[in-house]
C-alpha cells in the first residue's frame, strides 16, 4: 500500500510541475497611454536578453531627478523662455534678411520626454541597447511625451514667422514615426526640416547644420548635449574631460546668446567616460589614493 501511495504522489507531482513549466513567462510592460503605470500581461515570446548595465541602476537617481523635481521642470521652463526672449531681441534687430529666420533644435529630451523608455531600461538592468532603441523609435511613438515649455516655444516662434528645423540622430528610416510624434502634438513640420541621421552622417550633426544656414537665416540653437551645437564638444580619447570643460569656457558668450542648453543627467556625451563603481569613484574630487575601494554597505 505504501509502495503504490508513492507511485502515485509522485505521478501527481510530475503533472503538476509540468502544468507550472508550461506557462507562458509573465512581464510587466507600460500601457500604451502617455506616461501610464505598468500593467502585466502574458507573453508568449520568450524574453530577450540586453546587455546588462554596470553597474546596476546607474541612471536611477538621474532619471528620478528628470521625471520627478519640480527643479528639472522649472530648468526647462526657464531654458525654453530665455530661448523665445533670445528669438524676440534677435528678430527686433535691423538685419536686411534674404532668409526666412529659423531655430534649430534636437529633439530627444530637448522636445521628445522619452522618459518609458528611460524607465523600462532601469527595470530591466539594461545598458543602450541600438537594437532596442530603433524599435522605440519605430513603434514607441504613443508612448512619447514633451519636454516641459517645448509646445509653447515652438508655437510661439512659429506664429513670429520663424522656422523649428530639428536636426535629430534618430535614423533616417524612422523619420516617417517621427513625423507622426510631432503631428500628434500638433507641431506639424515639413519633410525637409526633420534630418535624421543615416550611415553618412553618422551622429555627426555639422553637415546637416551647415546645410540649414544654406536655406535658412538661423538665429538660435536648442538642445541638451553640446554636440548638438558644435562637434567641438564631442568626446574621445583625445579630449578629456577638462578639455571639454575648457571647450566650453572658450565658447562661453555662446550660451544664452546663440545656444540654449536644457539639462539631460540621465545620458550624453557627458557619461561617455563612465566605468566601474572605483573608477568612477575616482573623478570626484578630492582624489583618492591608489588602493582605495569603496566601504561595502551591510
Amino acid at each position: 500500500m505504501r509502495s503504490s501511495q508513492t507511485v502515485y504522489l509522485a505521478a501527481v507531482l510530475l503533472l503538476t510541475s509540468r502544468s507550472i513549466l508550461a506557462q507562458p513567462p509573465v512581464l510587466e510592460v507600460p500601457r500604451t497611454d502617455n506616461h501610464a503605470m505598468p500593467v502585466v500581461v502574458e507573453s508568449q515570446q520568450p524574453a530577450i536578453e540586453y546587455p546588462k548595465e554596470s553597474p546596476p541602476f546607474r541612471g536611477l537617481d538621474s532619471n528620478l531627478y528628470m521625471q520627478t523635481s519640480a527643479e528639472y521642470r522649472a530648468c526647462c521652463l526657464q531654458a525654453f523662455n530665455w530661448a523665445a526672449f533670445r528669438v524676440k531681441e534677435r528678430l527686433a534687430q535691423p538685419d536686411v534678411r534674404s532668409l526666412q529666420p529659423a531655430v534649430v533644435l534636437d529633439l530627444d529630451e530637448t522636445v521628445l520626454d522619452n522618459r518609458e523608455y528611460q524607465t523600462e531600461q532601469l527595470r530591466m538592468q539594461a545598458a543602450f541597447d541600438p537594437e532596442r532603441w530603433a524599435n522605440w523609435e519605430q513603434n514607441g511613438k504613443e508612448r512619447v511625451g514633451l519636454i516641459p515649455g517645448a509646445k509653447e516655444f515652438l508655437l510661439q516662434i512659429k506664429s513670429m514667422g520663424v522656422q523649428p528645423v530639428y536636426i535629430t540622430n534618430r535614423n533616417a528610416n524612422s523619420q516617417s514615426a517621427t513625423m507622426e510624434i510631432l503631428k500628434a502634438f500638433e507641431l506639424d513640420v515639413p519633410d525637409d526640416c526633420l534630418l535624421c541621421a543615416d550611415e553618412k552622417t553618422g551622429s555627426n550633426k555639422t553637415s546637416r547644420r551647415a546645410a540649414i544656414t544654406e536655406r535658412f537665416d538661423v538665429i538660435l540653437l536648442v538642445g541638451d548635449n553640446l554636440r548638438d551645437f558644435d562637434e567641438l564638444f564631442r568626446f574621445n580619447s583625445e579630449l578629456s574631460i577638462e578639455a571639454r570643460k575648457q571647450a566650453v569656457d572658450q565658447n562661453s558668450n555662446a550660451f544664452g546668446d546663440r545656444w540654449v542648453i536644457l539639462p539631460n543627467p540621465a545620458y550624453g556625451e557627458w557619461n561617455k567616460v563612465m566605468g566601474t563603481v572605483e573608477t568612477d569613484l575616482r573623478l570626484l574630487s578630492p582624489t583618492i589614493p591608489d588602493g582605495y575601494m569603496p566601504v561595502k554597505m551591510p
